[in-house]
């Protein structure tokens, strides 16, 4: 009966002492020695082997002493941390550099405004000699203010840019010399084309030449 009982306590302390020898090799076996290099920190070891920032310092006397400062070369115990244990880095995700589109103005065209020759309508007594001139060789207030004045402005010798001459601008001799002369030629035109000098005028209002 006494061996019995000596051989079932041995029984049970050969497990207990396999637990205590497996516990002591996990113990030694969840730690990291690691030899400090440019650009690591106390933070990315914490990081890398899923330990506390805290538990390092701790650890560390070269550390806490350093104000947790860490130098290249230096031996860093990692507690409960296994080689194995690591985790993977973090995959750093580049983000792509976009560049900026260009923006493209459309160009501008500006038309080119045409100015229309001013219409000038005096009454008989703000135009002057040269009316009184015009009326006298045969002309008449309608045909004055109708084709006279549109045309040159009642000036007998204004040259318009495409060389047109004259009270009534034209390429004819009769556009040239003193007011009876143009006068009368502008009488004997109107009648030769147009069949007379209403005709001319009315022929002036409508097509805005004549």
């Amino acid at each position: 009966m006494l061996k019995y009982k000596k051989l079932l306590s041995l029984l049970v302390l050969v497990p207990a002492l396999a637990l205590s020898v497996g516990a002591l090799k996990t113990s030694k076996a969840d730690a990291a020695t690691i030899t400090v290099k440019y650009g690591d920190t106390v933070s990315g070891y914490a990081q890398e082997f899923g330990v506390s920032i805290i538990s390092i310092i701790k650890s560390n006397s070269n550390v806490k002493n350093n104000g947790n400062l860490i130098i290249v070369g230096d031996r860093i115990y990692i507690p409960t941390a296994t080689t194995q244990s690591r985790k993977a880095p973090v995959a750093r995700t580049q983000v792509p550099v976009r560049t900026p589109k260009r923006t493209y103005s459309a160009p501008v065209y500006h038309r080119a405004t045409v100015q229309k020759p001013v219409k000038h309508t005096p009454s008989v007594s703000n135009s002057g000699s040269t009316y009184s001139q015009f009326i006298a060789n045969g002309g008449t207030p309608a045909m004055w203010n109708t084709i006279v004045m549109p045309e040159s402005g009642g000036i007998p010798n204004i040259v318009s840019p495409n060389g047109y001459h004259g009270l009534g601008q034209t390429k004819q001799s009769w556009g040239y010399g003193s007011v009876a002369n143009q006068t009368k030629g502008m009488i004997n035109y109107a009648v030769s084309r147009y069949g007379s000098v209403n005709n001319a005028i009315s022929f002036r209002q409508s097509h805005g030449w004549w």
